[in-house]
Order: C-alpha cells, then structure tokens, then sequence
C-alpha cells in the first residue's frame, strides 16, 4: 500500500528549521497503514530534511551556525545569478529527504526525541 500527502509549510526567516512531526505522524494515523517507511522529502532546491534530537532547541542554532561556517552566504566565488547559491548548497549538503519506520510505530534506529526537521536557506 502507498499513502502520500503533500504538505506546506510556510517560512519566515531566511535561514530556520521548521519540526514537522507532528505533522508526519498526523499524515501516517490518517493512512492507516499498520507497518512500513515514511519518506520525507522536500521538493524545493534550496529546502533540506533531517532527522535529529529536538529535546534542545540549541541543536536547531547550532546546525544552522555549523551550515552557515561552512557554507556562507554572499561569497564572491559564487556564480549562480539569482544569489542564493549558498542555499542550494546547503540543501544538497543536507539532503532532500529521510526515510525512517513509520512515526508512532516501534523502531529500533530513532529514538523518541528523534524528529524530521524541514530546513530552508
């Protein structure tokens, strides 16, 4: 069985990270699908998914200082023309999707304060 929803999800900042879980697990209560994988993916070039620990809200700034370090905005070597081309690099360093067990189902590889976070640069 294949259940897919699309979601949106509105940003405000140039730079931030966005816990879409609730809503993923919303998306698979709804699906009534017992067991299997859901996939996060994020269909926009300069928007990222990952999972990590949301307990801390300190992880969320310090990935998005670690990302801004090692990707800077307005460097001059940069040639795409719209001036975002640190965003679509970051993305692609992050990745646009995850897979993990279906949310509220039991999983041996994420824990319980593992979340899918949507990022946008």
């Amino acid at each position: 069985m294949l259940y897919t929803q699309t979601l949106e999800l509105p940003t405000s900042k140039k730079q931030e990270m966005i816990d879409v879980t609730k809503r993923v697990r919303a998306v698979v209560a709804a699906s009534n699908v017992q067991s299997g994988l859901c996939s996060v993916f994020c269909g926009h070039t300069t928007g990222a998914v990952t999972l990590n620990e949301n307990t801390d809200p300190d992880v969320q700034t310090d990935i998005l200082n670690a990302l801004e370090r090692a990707v800077p905005r307005n460097e001059k070597y940069y040639k795409h023309e719209e001036g975002n081309a640190h965003a679509h690099a970051k993305a692609a360093v992050v990745g646009f999707s995850e897979t993990s067990s279906a949310p509220g189902r039991p999983s041996t590889s994420a824990s319980s304060t593992d979340r899918a976070t949507a990022s946008w640069w």
